[in-house]
């Protein structure tokens, strides 16, 4: 009788350590062979506890997730150098939702759905997107733009042997066209070039051509200080260019830097081009320009 009594009392407590372990690691998603590669769930898989996910990742609400996921966050980099993207300033699983539960995509809007409201919250998402867009989240952005310095002045003159010296201000005029790429948010590359409307002192149109180089120094969040230095070449008819090659140093070292969303505004305040050939017979010629005005650019 008490042997029977020994085994009833076994097999009770063999069944309600069963249902203890059972209700704590009941979970219906958490399939058979997920169960044999425990410690293997990736980011947004089923987990009963920490030790069933990846390295690096713990288990919220079933859910194997990344302890940076909803951080504040500037760049990828931020977030810890897992799956997480920086993403409108927040660290954010590319396919999970904030709770870590695999989001499914919505199908889009029709036209007569709700009599076109679910279209309303879409257009706004990709304006906000448009403007949220960030020039130093870690990587290149290419630019394309034109350059308007239609309010200048400047002085020709030559040095050397018998040289006449600077003759009078003139008015100087300056349009082109601008393409370069912009690294980590604070340093742009950038080439410029005047096909077809270069106007320096008075005279004939010329062509004028050059790289640079700028630190653009952060003031706020859109604004920022660029220091701007290029080396080119201006080339042309008398009188301006005088049917030769000058060389062209540039020095861009007051203006301002705007960017709103992929639009780049560049404040020239001003932009200094000094232009200066041998003419032969130890004569120097130089031209000194300042050119007031502002460049538009767009970011990709």
């Amino acid at each position: 009788m008490n042997k029977q009594v020994a085994m009833l009392a076994a097999v009770c407590g063999l069944l309600f350590a069963s249902t203890a372990v059972a209700d704590e690691d009941d979970n219906p998603d958490w399939s058979k062979q997920q169960q044999q590669a425990a410690g293997s769930s990736g980011l947004g898989e089923s987990c009963r506890r920490k030790t069933d996910c990846k390295e690096g990742l713990k288990c919220v609400r079933r859910v194997c997730t990344d302890p940076h996921e909803g951080e504040t966050c500037g760049a990828t980099a931020d977030c810890g150098g897992g799956d997480l993207k920086c993403i409108n300033d927040k660290c954010t699983a590319p396919n999970a939702s904030s709770t870590g539960a695999t989001s499914k995509p919505k199908p889009p809007p029709s036209e007569g759905d709700d009599n076109g409201e679910n279209a309303k919250p879409a257009q706004a998402a990709a304006s906000t997107g448009w403007m949220n867009f960030r020039l130093d989240d870690g990587q290149l952005h290419p630019f394309i733009g034109i350059t308007g310095l239609l309010g200048g002045f400047g002085m020709s003159g030559a040095t050397g042997d018998l040289a006449p010296g600077f003759g009078p201000v003139n008015s100087a005029i300056l349009f082109a066209l601008k393409a370069g790429l912009i690294v980590g948010g604070h340093h742009e590359i950038a080439a410029e070039i005047t096909p077809f409307f270069t106007a320096n002192l008075a005279g004939t149109a010329v062509f004028e051509m050059n790289a640079s180089y700028a630190f653009l120094i952060p003031v706020t969040d859109h604004v920022s200080w660029p220091i701007r230095l290029g080396i080119g070449l201006m080339a042309g008819p008398s009188p301006n260019a005088a049917d030769r090659p000058w060389l062209e140093i540039r020095a861009d070292l007051v203006g301002v830097n705007i960017n709103v969303g992929h639009l780049l505004i560049d404040l020239h305040l001003p932009s200094f081009r000094y232009f200066l050939s041998d003419t032969g017979g130890g004569i120097t010629a130089h031209i000194l320009d300042w050119f007031f005005g502002a460049g538009f650019g767009y970011a990709f």
